[in-house]
């Protein structure tokens, strides 16, 4: 059986600091031809379209590279709906540009979704927290308890669709969650979680975090009001700690910074900047 056409779609805002390292995660071990890549630089004034460019000269595996003025992931989104090399593909790949995974884990995530009927894949995120500090890591301690007992592939930074899901999502609306979005549109039978895992590197300090998480609160807030959950709620945190899966201490930290989000994402949409970008440059420094 012929393996199905995939191209792996990354929308990139000033990512010249990771994005050859997303790229030679996979692109060398895969065969020629076998994932077509698109990258859509939004807004950049760093040197992200040539690092992606001549990533893929020096791999051998050509990457196309699409630049549009505005800092905009869903306009990036919008923008590749329109490639050919979007449209012909069987299966969409999603991929942060700031996200690790290797070619297995995207094999995988292709063959998961291939077929006619409607299908989303994801995989479960691994937090790579070893450059932040001590409180940001007991944070993803428990943030990570809670993915494996419900895997989900949220936060993973990593999604497919086949032709009959993209169909679902092709008209991306202006909101803070892409993938949030996406996920909402399959059903919980729909869902697959493939072999594999993708790697997220944390924030490295506590502002950064709660920052990052209070977009996210704001998201999901936008989320609910025009589209219900379809994926099952992870665990409270203190099934986690009487499984012992996490200590109380690690528990308190999370609840405390939890609580320092939601206040923030709270204060944000009290002043009227809800959609306020939260860049994390700390996670993009070498460790």
């Amino acid at each position: 059986m012929a393996e199905p056409a995939a191209t792996i779609v990354m929308a990139a805002h000033n990512e010249a600091a990771v994005i050859e390292r997303t790229l030679r995660a996979f692109l060398p071990q895969s065969a020629p031809g076998e994932f077509q890549v698109l990258v859509v630089c939004n807004g950049c004034s760093d040197g992200t379209a040539e690092a992606a460019r001549s990533t893929g000269e020096q791999t051998g595996r050509p990457v196309e590279v699409r630049e549009i003025p505005v800092a905009s992931k869903i306009a990036a989104l919008r923008k590749a709906e329109d490639e050919p090399l979007v449209e012909r593909a069987d299966v969409r790949i999603y991929l942060d540009a700031d996200v690790l995974v290797d070619v297995t884990t995207l094999r995988n995530v292709r063959d998961a979704v291939a077929g006619d009927m409607p299908r989303l894949g994801v995989v479960c995120g691994e937090v790579d927290a070893a450059g932040s500090s001590r409180l940001v890591r007991a944070y993803y301690a428990v943030w990570s308890a809670r993915q494996h007992a419900a895997p989900d592939g949220s936060g993973a930074g990593i999604f497919a669709v086949n032709r009959a899901g993209a169909a679902r999502i092709s008209q991306w609306p202006d909101v803070l969650s892409d993938d949030g979005f996406v996920a909402r549109q399959f059903a919980a039978s729909e869902r697959v979680v493939a072999a594999g895992r993708s790697v997220i590197r944390a924030p490295r300090t506590v502002s950064a975090l709660v920052r990052r998480r209070a977009r996210i609160v704001n998201g999901n807030r936008e989320l609910d009001i025009r589209w219900p959950r379809t994926a099952a709620e992870p665990p409270a945190v203190r099934r986690l700690v009487l499984a012992r899966r996490v200590s109380l201490v690690q528990a308190g930290v999370f609840v405390t910074l939890t609580i320092a989000a939601r206040a923030l994402a709270a204060w944000r949409r009290w002043r009227g900047r809800a959609a306020m970008w939260s860049a994390d440059d700390t996670s993009r420094r070498a460790y």
